[in-house]
């Protein structure tokens, strides 16, 4: 992780540059908007590094939120940013009175954390900087010490290394808080989408509860909400271990999984809704952060490579232990099932992700999308739920059967809902292949809001 706060060092030349560039927008704007007030946004990072991965991705995200509050109030006029080796300044014309504006920016800084860090101003139109106490705010405070920021920073109270030792702490726990934050929210909303897919053959979704009968729609959302912190603590994982081989992450993950599957039965009174998904979702939620940590840019390719290594390790387990559905399936018909799934690095949910985005691409609604996208996987994945329902030459059929659907122009809504009803009538339920869309639609909404910087 100290790779994202290295940086080379900013020259004073460069510090004074961005000084006096500052003070020159300031004023252009002021007088070209014809403003009620200024917002400058910019990050007070202590020692002679001011630009790394950490201190631009807390730039972006201040500058986010505040331009969230000012829209909010309806007072954007214009909004430049300015880009400089000594650092990164977003100004905000804005129309509304200064002081107000100060009140809103003062809650911003006021947060916590790594909030410390931006350094929001904002001036009247003759120039003059509002301040804490105009608005009857109380100053700043010291980073280390009770005392008043302005009084410490006056008395060099502490030193240039004790500050930009602790304002590298604040930047690397907001980063694994937020990026473990939103790789959780991916899973989650992954789980969401998928138990939303209408219709979708013996499985639950918004119609029935398919072909279980312990089980329906809200059951499912009592385990996603139950399954968050979960999903959030892998990714905190993969986020401050990012050097471990990849071969012993699985090992150090069961211990969550198993606590993970004590929180799912709870919340559904003893109900396995997502043994699977705490599974599959679990590594790439680890691998997404073990990328995250190394600033590496989101790939479908990447993630999958490092699951599927990560993976590996779970298909020696098929042999041993205690009988499961998995095991029986493996020993009696050398089927792999999940395990085998994302030992492969989840290459045919990446291949599906394909198909989604093409499917979407035609203009298909993300629903119907992901009920072609299940039926794909029907057709193709080695779902050991309907061996341990139906036996292996059931399997076979049902391939078949989906398959013969998909032939042609594909299947109608109506073909959609024939085999729903008549997978219900024999209780053949899909549960890997709702699993395994889960984890298409956790490679679908990762890869977007990473790219988006949401």
């Amino acid at each position: 992780m100290s790779s994202l706060t290295q940086g080379r060092e900013t020259t004073l030349e460069e510090m004074l540059a961005l000084r006096e560039e500052r003070a020159a927008r300031q004023r252009q704007m002021l007088a070209e908007s014809g403003c009620a007030s200024l917002v400058c946004l910019s990050l007070n990072m202590a020692g002679p590094v001011k630009r790394h991965f950490l201190a631009d991705a807390l730039f972006e995200e201040g500058r986010r939120q505040t331009a969230d509050v000012l829209t909010a109030l309806g007072a954007v006029l214009d909004e430049r940013v300015t880009d400089r080796p000594a650092g990164q300044t977003a100004f905000f014309a804005v129309d509304q009175p200064a002081e107000l504006v100060k009140v809103r920016m003062t809650a911003l800084e006021d947060q916590g954390g790594a909030s410390r860090l931006w350094d929001i101003d904002v001036l009247r139109p003759d120039g003059t900087k509002v301040s804490r106490g105009d608005v009857g705010q109380e100053g700043r405070r010291c980073f280390l010490c009770t005392q008043p920021a302005a009084l410490c920073a006056r008395s060099r109270a502490h030193s240039v290394e004790e500050l930009e030792a602790y304002t590298n702490r604040l930047l690397l726990d907001w980063y694994l808080a937020r990026q473990a934050g939103r790789i959780g929210a991916a899973a989650q909303r992954a789980l969401l989408y998928e138990v939303s897919v209408t219709p979708k053959p013996g499985l639950v979704d918004r119609n029935n509860s398919g072909a279980h009968r312990d089980m329906d729609f809200f059951t499912f959302l009592d385990s996603i909400c139950a399954l968050g912190g979960y999903f959030r603590a892998c990714a905190r994982w993969g986020l401050t271990h990012p050097e471990t081989p990849a071969r012993q992450v699985l090992a150090e993950l069961q211990t969550l999984g198993m606590c993970a599957e004590g929180e799912m039965y709870r919340a559904t009174g003893g109900v396995n809704t997502h043994k699977g998904a705490i599974f599959s979702l679990g590594i790439l939620c680890a691998a997404a952060g073990m990328l995250a940590a190394a600033g590496q840019a989101p790939s479908d390719d990447a993630l999958g490579a490092l699951a599927g290594e990560i993976a590996a390790p779970a298909l020696g387990g098929l042999g041993a232990g205690a009988e499961t559905a998995g095991q029986a399936a493996f020993r009696a018909h050398g089927l792999t099932g999940a395990r085998g799934e994302a030992a492969s690095g989840f290459r045919r949910e990446r291949e599906e992700l394909t198909t989604l985005r093409a499917l979407l691409a035609e203009g298909r609604s993300l629903n119907d999308a992901l009920a072609l996208v299940l039926l794909r996987l029907i057709a193709r994945a080695e779902d050991t739920n309907i061996v341990k329902r139906r036996g292996r030459e059931r399997l076979d059929q049902v391939h078949r059967e989906a398959e013969e659907l998909l032939a042609g122009e594909g299947p109608s809504w109506e073909d959609l809902l024939r085999l729903d009803e008549s997978f219900i009538r024999e209780g053949l339920s899909p549960g890997g292949c709702a699993d395994l869309l889960a984890v298409v639609c956790f490679f679908f909404f990762w890869e977007e809001q990473e790219k988006a910087g949401a």
